[in-house]
């Protein structure tokens, strides 16, 4: 039986570890997929149609516009790794409305929010060591805007320099998730500031 990623989250973060020559089925709930990395230099491969074909996929690349099958069932994606060596991946499974351009150059904020309440904007001093934003359970919506000179990495608790979602100087993401989230510069301090659309 594949394993079922669950769907009730708007991302998650998955760490896998490939044996040479061998096959994963995963059954996903998700839109957009996200290959943060790879320790080897052969390329992940990746499969929409049971197998039947096979393309690489890159690390930071995304693949968007991913649907749950006709019937409504939860789409099975294969990945294969038909190197020598074990391979480690790491790849995020989201949920929500992302530019389609690539998942760190978006330089706009759709102004037809979701929910029914924006609160104020809010403002942190980003460094090399982590900090969050703190969950929230009425939250739709999070909007990050990197002010700072240096790149900026958001995810989970593990976020760390070259792990995670990266936003660019000067610009912003939106993000569909109530969790806490976690930031780091990859540089000196970044002012960023954030902004949540709450569910009245």
């Amino acid at each position: 039986m594949p394993d079922l990623l669950n769907p009730k989250f708007k991302i998650d973060f998955i760490s896998l570890s490939l044996l040479t020559n061998t096959i994963k089925e995963i059954a996903i709930d998700h839109n957009v997929l996200y290959l943060v990395s790879n320790d080897l230099s052969t390329d992940l491969k990746i499969s929409f149609d049971n197998g039947a074909k096979y393309t690489s996929w890159k690390e930071n690349f995304k693949i968007s516009g991913l649907q749950s099958n006709s019937d409504g069932e939860i789409k099975t994606i294969f990945l294969k790794n038909d190197s020598t060596s074990t391979m480690s991946i790491e790849f995020y499974a989201i949920n929500g409305d992302i530019d389609d351009r690539t998942l760190n150059t978006l330089t706009t904020i759709n102004a037809t929010f979701a929910g029914d309440e924006i609160n104020t904007p809010a403002q942190i001093s980003v460094t090399t060591a982590q900090t969050s934003i703190p969950a929230n359970s009425d939250r739709k919506e999070l909007i990050i805007q990197n002010n700072g000179s240096f790149d900026l990495w958001f995810g989970d608790s593990d976020t760390a320099i070259n792990r995670g979602i990266k936003v660019g100087s000067a610009k912003t993401f939106v993000l569909n998730s109530q969790a806490k989230t976690y930031l780091i510069s990859d540089g000196g301090t970044n002012l960023v500031n954030y902004l949540e659309n709450n569910e009245a």
